[in-house]
């Protein structure tokens, strides 16, 4: 399957979205477009400032299209790529925006299980950041099905449970992927790299990312702590939370004096 995403007009409502086509080259069963809806309508309750809206999702013969807020930003792992890592600040702030985001999304009962860079969109005009792609396609088998012992996600961004069995994943999963990703953020670099997938998944399993600071010496000590406890191998050594790691960045920012993140009214 191949996912497009074109801007478009929704005309009932007279208002501008962005409609993303998966297509796929199999006959869709009854069973997996009743999943579909039925995922759909759970993503569409999400209404956060700091997580991108889905409004509407559908199958049509040849696969789906979902319509979705459109908000005129970059991905994260774009920004990285063209400009290498942003200043601390900036990293601290889209940190805090995402563990509002996953709060509010724990506390609805959904485990993101994708959160990345590419999955992150930032506009530097503004400071805000918004978490997309609530996994739509995955979740419903569409790319990478989910079954049982299979991980899903990338892989370096990826906690150790979710290699072993993604379905039984809680939100400490997502913690470890925002740490994963504040990681790459704050360094430039992937936390893991490896040659293959074999490798990818040693990683994962048993080796701890390099230091940040061998990477980045301007990066608090405090802040360094932080993103290595959200990636702790056993979830249980890590923020049991989001709400628990904005907590403890949000102590580090105030103590480096960093500038507080966009108010938008997030709950």
């Amino acid at each position: 399957s191949a996912g497009l995403v074109f801007l478009a007009r929704q005309i009932v409502l007279d208002r501008v979205v962005a409609l993303k086509v998966l297509r796929r080259k199999q006959k869709i069963s009854k069973r997996t477009e009743e999943r579909f809806i039925r995922e759909a309508a759970t993503i569409s309750k999400l209404d956060h400032p700091h997580i991108v809206k889905v409004y509407d999702a559908s199958p049509f013969p040849k696969g789906y299209f979902i319509v979705m807020e459109y908000f005129e930003a970059t991905d994260l792992q774009s920004l990285i790529e063209k400009r290498g890592a942003p200043s601390v600040p900036v990293a601290v702030s889209i940190g805090l925006q995402m563990c509002k985001a996953l709060h509010y999304s724990g506390k609805e009962g959904i485990v993101h299980r994708d959160v990345k860079p590419a999955n992150i969109l930032y506009r530097a005009d503004t400071g805000v950041a918004k978490l997309t792609d609530f996994g739509l396609a995955k979740r419903i088998g569409i790319s990478a099905g989910t079954r049982d012992g299979e991980g899903v996600g990338t892989p370096c961004y990826m906690p150790p449970e979710q290699v072993n069995n993604a379905r039984n994943v809680d939100h400490r999963a997502d913690v470890y992927s925002l740490g994963a990703s504040l990681y790459h953020l704050l360094t430039g670099r992937y936390p893991i790299i490896a040659n293959n997938l074999q490798e990818f998944v040693q990683g994962i399993l048993e080796r701890d990312p390099p230091p940040i600071e061998r990477f980045n010496p301007r990066v608090p000590r405090e802040i360094c702590e932080i993103v290595r406890k959200s990636m702790k191998k056993r979830a249980d050594d890590r923020f049991q939370d989001a709400q628990e790691m904005y907590a403890a960045l949000d102590a580090a920012r105030r103590q480096y004096k960093i500038p507080a993140p966009p108010q938008l009214g997030a709950r």
